[in-house]
Order: structure tokens, then C-alpha cells, then sequence
């Protein structure tokens, strides 16, 4: 599971929606006695927090090389696990 990028991905936003669901559920009881709910107030916070990160993500990472230029050791590693 560790050399699968695609579902370490995946596992790390389900561990972030969890912990946030968590942390929700453990602070609303006191704020509101009835029942918990999510609504818009709720969840466009971390809507917009998540868009902020992935747009901030994509200018930097299209703006840099991803494989570094000049590199003595650059070979040696990309046949590192061959």
C-alpha cells in the first residue's frame, strides 16, 4: 500500500474528512444539545480551505521542475529500486 501514490492519496483524505468529522461531532453537542447537523456554515469552511490548498498546489508545482536540473546523483536515484 505504500508504493501506491494514487491510494496513499486517497487513505490521507479519508484520515483528514475523519478526523474532522471527529472533532465535529466532539464540539457541537455542547454548542447545540439537540442533534448534530452539518450545514453550509459547516462545511464551506473546509470547502474553501481545500480549493485555497489545491490552487496554491498547482501554480507552485507548475511553476518548478519536478526532476531537478544538475543533479550528480539524479541516475543513481531514478534506478534506485530497480
Amino acid at each position: 500500500a505504500k508504493r501506491s501514490e494514487h491510494l496513499m492519496l486517497k487513505m490521507a483524505g479519508l484520515l483528514l474528512v475523519a478526523h474532522w468529522v471527529d472533532l465535529y461531532l466532539a464540539v457541537q453537542p455542547a454548542l447545540s444539545p439537540a442533534a448534530p447537523r452539518l450545514g453550509i456554515w459547516e462545511l464551506a469552511p473546509v470547502v474553501g480551505a481545500v480549493a485555497l490548498f489545491m490552487l496554491a498546489f498547482r501554480r507552485n508545482f507548475a511553476s518548478t521542475d519536478v526532476v531537478p536540473r544538475g543533479d550528480a546523483f539524479l541516475s543513481e536515484s531514478l534506478h534506485h529500486h530497480q
